[in-house]
């Protein structure tokens, strides 16, 4: 049975393998408070894989490094406030039965990427999971779009 939580704890370090120290800081503001997390299982595994899929995405160019809140961020330090807005499990029996086109896990987030010169762009962006071995594992397919959102906004962050 699913069950509804909101709020959930963030990541507050990246892992020491997916630093990049000697290049210029950048910061990420992580937070899934108040989000929709429609889950039976705990997901900060989920965040964590974000937060080391984007160290891992932009270590050639910074080092990434998590804060608390946007309170923390220090300015004119290039970086990304990412809020987690809903995290979804899906249905496994539809994603066995339908594969493409039912029961899909949805993470969903929106925020900002801070480039070395100000410039500010907002995202909000959206990644479904659809496919896996006899409908997938609901944390393995989260984490998959928890890498993919993190590329985009690596991606985000270095052209900014």
């Amino acid at each position: 049975m699913e069950r509804i939580r909101v709020g959930a704890p963030s990541p507050t370090s990246v892992l020491e393998k997916l630093r990049a120290p000697g290049m210029p800081p950048c910061q990420l503001v992580l937070s899934a408070e108040a989000a929709s997390i429609k889950a039976d299982f705990d997901v900060l595994p989920v965040l964590e894989t974000f937060a080391g899929a984007l160290a891992k995405r932009v270590r050639k160019q910074y080092d990434l490094q998590i804060v608390s809140s946007e309170a923390d961020f220090v300015p004119g330090t290039p970086g990304a406030f990412v809020r987690v807005v809903r995290i979804d499990q899906g249905n496994r029996f539809l994603r066995y039965f339908l594969t493409l086109f039912g029961g899909k896990t949805v993470l969903e987030a929106e925020g900002h990427v801070i480039g070395p010169a100000g410039t500010k762009k907002d995202f909000l962006l959206t990644h479904k999971g659809s496919a896996g071995f006899f409908g997938g594992s609901a944390i393995g397919l989260l984490k998959v779009n928890a890498r993919t959102l993190a590329a985009k906004i690596g991606k985000m962050m270095l052209k900014a």
